[in-house]
């Protein structure tokens, strides 16, 4: 029943939209009847790219203390330049059980070109004789999630946690192929272990899930997510690497998949962190994140 409000709401929405004319005289012909918004494609390959990225992954390890953290992305590639501002909250109910955690995109700046505006179906105005065009976004697609531990690890076992994860349509720039403003949900399972040395500890986890969200009033997509990551802790810095992402079913731009190296420094009561990420499909080819993430006790 809440899915089906919140497609009625967005249809709703877009067909109050006004066309720019230029915009249906070049992608006249994409669309049935007054259904112009099918002229779009949501899949990440199309959008900009905050839109459904490849989830954070998670280690199998539920935190002792909660966090907020904040953080500035800068992608590039594609026709792309977007320089982003982010927000997440994680509450510890129950330390090491269950974690509550809500994230998403406060502002985001972007520029593209003109190839790429008419790639993606956008609406937004590049005057005649420029090649580039910028504009803002505030306010993009929150995610809700809760992470129970299943099994915690001991000598001869790893830890287990399900992540259950709910995608608001909080944003509202589909006109300008920013973010999908549709709902979605995804699940997932990630399994964990440490190996203690003498100076450095290990740690191997991997993941593998399930994402559905809506692609317009009529069509939904599913994906496979799967991921694997190494983590390499010695004294106050952690270095992680990985590789994941997923396979959506409607094989139109919709399997991003990236390559990532994480270093975080606990400083400041938290952590200082900086992360590059390699887009090797349906995704922005190159991320930077720097970022900080305060911890503290729940009570």
């Amino acid at each position: 029943m809440l899915l089906t409000l919140f497609i009625l709401s967005f249809a709703a929405q877009v067909k109050g939209w006004e066309r720019p004319q230029w915009w249906f005289d070049m992608h006249e012909g994409k669309w049935i009847r007054d259904d112009w918004w099918l002229a779009y494609t949501l899949s990440s390959a199309y959008f900009g790219p905050n839109a459904l990225p490849v989830p954070e992954w998670k280690t199998g390890k539920i935190p002792e203390h909660s966090a907020i953290e904040a953080s500035a992305d800068f992608f590039a590639g594609g026709g792309d330049w977007t320089q982003s501002l982010s927000l997440r909250f994680e509450y510890v109910p129950l330390p090491g059980r269950i974690s509550i955690e809500a994230w998403g995109v406060l502002y985001e700046h972007y520029t593209i070109t003109r190839a790429t505006r008419d790639l993606r179906c956008s609406m937004l105005y590049i005057p005649d004789g420029e090649e580039t065009g910028s504009s803002n976004t505030w306010i993009g697609d929150f995610y809700i999630s809760t992470n129970i531990a299943i099994l915690r690890e001991a000598e001869r076992r790893p830890d287990l946690m399900l992540r259950l994860v709910l995608k608001t349509a909080s944003s509202s720039d589909l006109r300008y192929s920013r973010f999908f403003d549709t709902p979605g949900y995804m699940f997932d399972f990630t399994c964990g272990k440490t190996w203690q040395g003498p100076k450095v500890a290990f740690r191997l986890s991997g993941d593998v899930g399930f994402l559905c969200y809506q692609r317009n009033e009529r069509l939904q997509d599913d994906a496979l997510m799967l991921s694997l990551n190494t983590s390499f802790i010695w004294e106050r810095l952690t270095w992680e690497n990985g590789t994941g992402g997923y396979w959506g079913w409607a094989n139109n731009g919709d399997h991003p998949w990236v390559i990532r190296s994480r270093l975080s420094a606990e400083a400041l009561k938290g952590k200082l962190f900086l992360q590059y990420q390699y887009g090797i499909e349906d995704c922005a080819p190159h991320r930077l994140q720097l970022g900080y993430c305060y911890t503290f006790k729940t009570f």
